[in-house]
């Protein structure tokens, strides 16, 4: 069986500061767990001409450093940013992601960023924003091309 099973959590999704103008996609990405079971980690996408934004949504619950390094790799771990805007090769990838683990300082609270999440954090890199935030059930992790840290909103996903 290679089905998705909707978990029992609520997802989230990306909610743009300006209303639909009617090019906005929103779309499953993807989504993690164990066959014949609901889903334990889930990926919404949602693009507006040059902006787009992945918004996971897991049951897991990680410490913050781990939590951290979650959100860096979510945009830099696969295709996601443009190649203009990664950086080159595995091995600087990965010591991007741990730079963002590891710096308190490239990392500031936000709020709003899931409603009724009491700490969220956001960072800004060249052409793109990370945040995440954690809760008693899980975490949300965001990853934005064209969207600056303090216009990521998340909301539960509207069918």
């Amino acid at each position: 069986m290679d089905s998705y099973i909707p978990p029992a959590f609520p997802l989230y999704e990306f909610v743009p500061r300006e209303s639909a103008d009617g090019t906005d996609r929103r779309w499953l990405a993807g989504w993690d767990g164990l066959v014949g079971a609901p889903a334990a980690d889930v990926l919404l996408a949602w693009e507006r001409g040059p902006a787009s934004v992945l918004v996971r949504t897991t049951s897991r619950v990680f410490d913050a450093a781990y939590a951290r390094f979650v959100t860096a790799h979510l945009a830099l771990g696969g295709t996601f940013l443009p190649a203009a805007l990664r950086p080159v090769g595995p091995t600087r990838i990965a010591h991007e992601m741990e730079r963002f683990r590891d710096d308190d300082g490239l990392w500031s609270p936000i709020s709003g960023l899931v409603p009724g999440a009491t700490r969220a954090e956001a960072a800004a890199a060249d052409g793109y924003s990370i945040a995440y935030t954690q809760f008693d059930e899980g975490a949300v992790f965001v990853a934005a091309v064209g969207v600056r840290p303090e216009n990521l909103r998340v909301r539960i996903a509207q069918g």
